[in-house]
């Protein structure tokens, strides 16, 4: 996999669409390769989120991360995201298993199949930390997502995506690696309070104990000049897509003011 020049970003998808689109412009203008949202349960229009995001830039990519498959079926979304200019290369669509818990494999191919009628020139991308899930990745999608990785699980989770592609016979395909970040004097204390506030959900919290519960995962940065060193040691093998932490949730002014703080240029 080729090195990553600089990194991406992600913003709340609950700020709704117009200010993710604001949002968006911003991060093309200050030089981030990729803009993200979150997709919150089944509140919001996300689909209208990725419209607003698309339409305001022109280079950035624009990702979902990701469409819960229980709350945003594919025979749903996928017309929609048709309608709304995502079938093009600059969009990555997002899937994931939500709480589906019987066969998710054969759904997320079917999903997976689904979007690609729809949007033959977007990218699509399966999100999940477990072997199979990730080989599935390796197989079949464009774009594999990443979240809460050390260095060194990050290893074990690209052996598994290259198995996957090698056994599909197809080049392994990217990894875009969701990174917390925060800054001020408090940022090592809040990315350990966020790391730790996963572990309420089972599939974190086994997540974790496979990496060895890691103490801190994240950038905390009280100056730009912190922020390269520490996403060094991921930049060769993937892309980074820096999340950074709010102090008061959903405020613009916030989210405008950490873009350019976490800005690669």
């Amino acid at each position: 996999m080729s090195e990553a020049r600089g990194w991406g970003v992600g913003v709340e998808g609950s700020l709704g669409a117009q200010r993710v689109g604001e949002l968006a412009v911003l991060a093309e203008r200050l030089g981030y390769e990729s803009f993200w949202f979150n997709v919150v349960g089944r509140s919001g229009d996300p689909v209208a989120t990725l419209w607003a995001a698309l339409a305001g830039t022109t280079t950035i990519e624009i990702g979902v991360g990701v469409f819960p498959l229980d709350a945003y079926p594919t025979s749903d979304i996928a017309p929609q995201l048709h309608g709304a200019g995502a079938s093009t290369p600059r969009a990555i669509i997002g899937i994931a298993s939500g709480q589906i818990r019987e066969h998710v494999l054969e759904v997320t191919r079917e999903a997976l199949a689904t979007l690609r009628g729809a949007l033959p020139q977007a990218r699509l991308a399966t999100a999940g930390y477990g072997p199979r899930v990730l080989d599935l990745g390796g197989r079949s999608a464009d774009v594999v997502l990443g979240s809460w990785l050390t260095p060194e699980r990050l290893g074990w989770v690209l052996q598994q995506i290259e198995a996957g592609a090698e056994a599909g016979a197809r080049p392994a395909p990217p990894l875009y690696l969701y990174h917390r970040a925060a800054t001020g004097r408090d940022a090592e204390t809040r990315l350990r309070q966020e790391l730790a506030a996963y572990r309420r959900y089972p599939v974190h919290r086994k997540h974790q104990a496979e990496m060895g519960n890691p103490d801190m995962i994240g950038v905390a940065a009280s100056d730009r000049g912190q922020i390269a060193r520490q996403v060094a040691p991921y930049r060769p093998h993937c892309n980074i897509v820096l999340r950074p932490l709010t102090r008061v949730a959903n405020d613009f002014q916030e989210w405008r003011s950490l873009l350019e703080f976490f800005a690669p240029s």
